[in-house]
């Protein structure tokens, strides 16, 4: 176990959890077009889930006699101890860690009053159907951790590459690689090795494009100029002012504001009260304080698309902006690990 992160080990972290929460965010916003009853208990899940994923990034484990930093390992460049991390049958995977397993009916039980041991049976006893979101967002991770830690890598090795093509690479960083390599190396070969390396994490996103099945998908819509989220502010400013001047009763409809309710209400005009106006606002300001919330987080009503396969898109555009003229051989990237 790591006592004490150092600020690299930090870094890692938290750079892999901030991508895994953005999948995650998009995720959410299809749960809520399908099922709207879990944005009620979303966040809380969500946020022990991440908690329980940022624990185990922060821990250490062994191979052979070695001991090694997670969120470390996962953004570093040993490739063969990554992929054991996103192996089911390694004894390093981190499944068992991000996903926890159902217990079986005839499980032996050590004392009766031990009914709650784990994330699923602490929400299952408050609610069984919470029990099925819990193991979705478990779920969720799991698919998404590889991909987010191919996201921080890729954006570390662009920070890389431009760091050292604008302030040089120092001779005693040219001396560390040699070793690294076990050869003598240039500042251009230093460059072009991260280069290699950018190629291969880019390829290795690709090859898990090609392989994602329908269900694993995160599906997000095209915005609309409506979803714009200082359009959906200015309009809950004026409807919260208006609610409060008709509960307060000092405000009075005038012919154009009356016609206008009637219009969004679907009445006729001699139908619209001052009570019906202020209970009609308290819904159109419920439901603008969800949409204000889902335009922040890139919610849109427009045509879906392959998020991940948009981000893909984004990776070749930098990728090829990075490495300018230089020609870097291709590079196969490893096989994923099966899920």
């Amino acid at each position: 176990m790591a006592l004490q992160m150092t600020p690299f080990q930090k870094n890692a972290v938290d750079a892999i959890l901030a991508r895994v929460q953005l999948y995650l965010d998009a995720r959410y916003l299809q749960v809520r077009r399908i099922n709207a009853k879990a944005e009620a208990v979303w966040d809380d899940l969500a946020w022990l889930a991440m908690s329980n994923l940022r624990t185990t990034l922060s821990l250490d484990k062994g191979w052979g006699p070695d001991r090694f930093h997670i969120g470390e390992t996962l953004v570093g460049d040993e490739v063969k101890r990554i992929r054991d991390c996103f192996s089911v049958k390694a004894q390093q995977s981190l499944l068992g860690e991000i996903v926890e397993g159902k217990k079986s009916e005839g499980e032996h039980k050590t004392t009766s009053a031990m009914e709650v041991t784990d994330m699923r049976s602490l929400f299952s006893a408050m609610d069984p159907s919470l029990a099925s979101i819990t193991g979705l967002i478990q779920t969720y991770i799991w698919w998404d951790l590889e991909d987010a830690v191919d996201c921080a890598r890729f954006d570390m090795k662009v920070n890389i590459i431009r760091n050292f093509e604008a302030r040089g690479v120092p001779p005693e960083t040219v001396e560390l690689y040699g070793k690294q390599q076990n050869r003598k190396m240039t500042a251009e070969d230093v460059i072009m090795h991260e280069c290699r390396m950018l190629k291969r994490v880019m390829e290795n996103f690709r090859t898990k494009r090609e392989a994602d099945r329908g269900y694993q998908l995160i599906i997000k819509r095209e915005q609309a100029a409506t979803e714009d989220p200082n359009l959906i502010l200015d309009a809950l400013t004026q409807q919260i002012s208006m609610h409060r001047g008709l509960r307060a009763g000092n405000l009075t409809l005038d012919d154009s504001m009356i016609d206008n309710f009637a219009r969004a209400m679907g009445i006729e005009p001699i139908l619209v009260t001052a009570e019906r106006a202020e209970a009609f606002l308290n819904q159109t300001i419920t439901a603008n304080k969800a949409r204000l919330k889902g335009a922040f987080a890139g919610a849109g009503s427009g045509a879906p698309y392959n998020f991940k396969g948009r981000q893909m898109e984004e990776m070749d555009r930098v990728y090829t902006a990075t490495i300018g003229n230089r020609i870097v051989e291709d590079i196969q990237a490893p096989p994923p690990p099966a899920k």
